[in-house]
């Protein structure tokens, strides 16, 4: 396997890990805005 051969690998293997850690990160937003709505209050 050449070198850019092995990168595409690796970068195949971490497209599920960064769309995972989008999506929490997609939460975590939300959770932070309710948060400060109640603060708010």
């Amino acid at each position: 396997m050449n070198k850019s051969q092995e990168i595409q690998s690796i970068i195949a293997q971490r497209q599920p890990l960064a769309k995972k850690l989008a999506d929490i990160e997609t939460g975590l937003s939300s959770l932070y805005a309710a948060i400060a709505r109640l603060e708010q209050d």
